[in-house]
């Protein structure tokens, strides 16, 4: 990515969402890799801003969690690690089960329906695919998440969920049972999706929670085996 100047007149809100989401890109398709040293002044040269926009987004994106900030050293792509990855799944287990019970009282059969083409979305891409690329599994399950927050229709959920990135985790050679985790993820999508429309928050809740706890499990035991690898998405 090169942006070669500034773009005059442009108004400073618009300036710095589009730094913000030029770095998020860089980050998230890896084009800056975790532990990278991010200088400012080869960045704001880069992206056509001043060194102080671009420090500020910095300092945003390190709220995000997907840059690390070292005083006296400056910033770098957030390392991943196993542990930051549990932690950041623990969290989001109890906010999608809190969205789910929103969305008990906020779905419209519209709604229900686009999620429910999401999940289809999602079983189908795993079924064309081999295991190990399923990266737009992995994105399309994303959505299906996000789309979920946005339904709940809590603004402060919705921001707090914009704030609690999770690393897609890859696996090498992973054993029969982690394999038999993108049906096992599909079920318990549907069952999430019927305690919603039948209007069952205590329900939907729980479901919510331990698909999230379930997926976090069988991490931790393909992690014992050493085929786990960690990536921004």
């Amino acid at each position: 990515m090169s942006i070669q100047s500034p773009t005059l007149g442009r108004k400073p809100r618009e300036t710095r969402q589009r730094v913000a989401n030029s770095l998020r890109e860089m980050i998230l398709e890896g084009e800056l890799l975790p532990g990278a040293q991010l200088m400012q002044q080869n960045l704001a040269q880069e992206l056509g801003a001043s060194i102080n926009l671009v420090r500020e987004v910095l300092m945003d994106l390190s709220n995000l969690g997907l840059v690390a900030q070292q005083p006296g050293i400056g910033f770098s792509v957030r390392e991943l690690t196993v542990d930051a990855f549990m932690e950041a799944a623990g969290v989001r287990a109890v906010l999608d089960g809190l969205a789910a019970r929103l969305c008990c009282q906020n779905a419209s059969r519209g709604d229900i329906e686009m999620l429910r083409q999401l999940v289809a979305g999602i079983h189908d891409e795993c079924l064309r695919r081999s295991f190990d690329d399923r990266k737009n599994a992995h994105l399309m399950d994303r959505e299906l998440h996000d789309a979920m927050f946005e339904i709940a229709g809590s603004k402060t959920l919705l921001r707090t969920n914009k704030t609690c990135w999770i690393p897609m985790i890859q696996v090498d050679n992973p054993s029969p049972s982690y394999q038999q985790r993108y049906e096992d993820a599909y079920k318990e999508h549907l069952a999430i999706l019927a305690a919603i429309e039948e209007d069952r928050p205590d329900d939907a809740e729980r479901l919510a929670r331990e698909h999230r706890r379930t997926g976090m499990r069988r991490v931790r035991e393909e992690t014992q085996r050493g085929s786990v690898h960690l990536h921004w998405y």
